[in-house]
């Protein structure tokens, strides 16, 4: 018994060091937590911190974390200050920040500090479906204004943060039936865009949707074959894209299938081909995973040949094998019948045209009686009537 006492006391003892030192071994937190604008996609955050006195010569960090399911990784920093990019669509507009230690044993990290962002203007949708097609020499954005009768400016800024990267405004503005668009400095397809859309209601901030826009599809005819080639456009380095092809043959589906253009040695599609059929292909193409970020925008369609001859399908023929002769048959049966019914009046019976030429090469024609020549009118039946006198 005095043994359990003494190693119970002990243990209890021990927990209680354990507990309190932990309490006394936390980092403090953090002290006026503040943020200035550095344009509308940079913020810059600040804050200050006092160092405990008896803390043993190890690192400090600050370890900020985007309050945001869509990012994982938490910053860090030994400053006081970081640079953290902003976008109102993809942020809930909050951020934590904490001290951390690194390698000092029984220190650990200070509870988190929240700091709330509010924009210049307020947050409103005022553009959509924005997207970038990105050429060779210019890249080509266009986007439906959620309101056309606001005035709206649209400035971008290409990834990265920094005082040369500043915001350039959308040259070039046109307008195309309910889209409207501009013309922005190519700077390649691996470089990501920052667009600010504004007007008087507020202001929107987003990464521009990058596409390109299909390469054309270029038919060849071999024999009984049709080679069907793309020329893939130059969107990065180690880049393929793959394509699904779907068509038709005299208008029967034939199926989609699959083709990655090969980089360097590419060998194209082969199908086989009736010259009297009518091709229609439709195609779009994904790039794989060595790709920029960049999708292909839309679906082609592209004709070749003209139909000579509808091909039927099994099906079809046969019905045509069967119901045909069914038909035939029946009307054989009809006409057989319909002849045997009304053969008198279809076919007469004709008096022998040898008895007439004989007569009257002859002369011994028979001579009519008088009472022959004569029209004897046919008795009527009469009635016996009798009359008796009355008295």
């Amino acid at each position: 018994m005095t043994v359990n006492a003494v190693f119970w006391g002990f243990f209890g003892t021990a927990m209680l060091m354990v507990f309190h030192s932990e309490a006394d071994h936390r980092l403090p937190a953090l002290k006026n937590l503040s943020y200035t604008w550095v344009d509308p996609f940079t913020l810059n955050l600040s804050w200050s911190w006092d160092r405990p006195k008896h803390l043993p010569n190890c690192t400090i960090k600050y370890e900020i974390r985007y309050l945001d399911k869509s990012v994982k990784q938490p910053a860090r920093t030994p400053n006081h200050h970081y640079k953290a990019s902003f976008l109102t669509e993809s942020n809930e507009g909050k951020f934590s920040i904490h001290a951390v230690a690194e390698f000092c044993a029984g220190w650990i990290e200070s509870k988190p500090e929240n700091i709330f962002i509010s924009t210049q203007k307020p947050i409103v949708n005022v553009v959509k479906d924005f997207k970038c097609s990105i050429g060779s020499s210019q890249t080509n954005c266009s986007w439906e204004p959620v309101s056309p009768s606001a005035g709206l400016n649209i400035s971008y800024r290409i990834s990265g943060i920094g005082e040369n990267n500043s915001l350039k405004m959308c040259n070039q503005s046109y307008s195309c039936g309910k889209r409207n668009g501009c013309v922005l400095e190519n700077h390649g397809p691996e470089n990501d865009i920052y667009v600010l859309a504004e007007n008087a209601a507020g202001l929107q901030t987003f990464k521009a949707r990058r596409v390109i826009l299909l390469p054309k599809l270029t038919i060849r005819e071999n024999e009984s074959y049709l080679y069907l080639e793309w020329t893939p456009p130059d969107i990065g380095k180690n880049c393929q894209l793959n394509y699904v092809v779907c068509y038709s043959e005299c208008e029967r589906d034939k199926g989609c299938p699959k083709y990655t253009s090969v980089l360097n040695t590419p060998e194209p599609l082969k199908i086989a081909y009736d010259k009297n059929c009518r091709y229609e292909f439709k195609f779009n193409a994904t790039p794989d995973k060595y790709c920029p970020p960049i999708h292909c925008d839309g679906i082609a369609v592209e004709v070749y040949g003209n139909n000579t001859r509808v091909k039927l399908s099994d099906g079809r023929l046969t019905v045509v094998a069967i119901v045909i002769p069914l038909i035939l048959s029946v009307g054989v049966i009809l006409s057989c019948y319909c002849f045997r019914r009304h053969r008198a009046i279809l076919c007469p019976t004709m008096p022998d045209p040898s008895t007439i030429f004989k007569e009257m090469m002859n002369g011994n024609k028979e001579q009519k009686t008088k009472s022959e020549s004569l029209y004897t009118p046919v008795p009527e039946p009469v009635e016996p009537v009798t009359i008796t006198p009355v008295n």
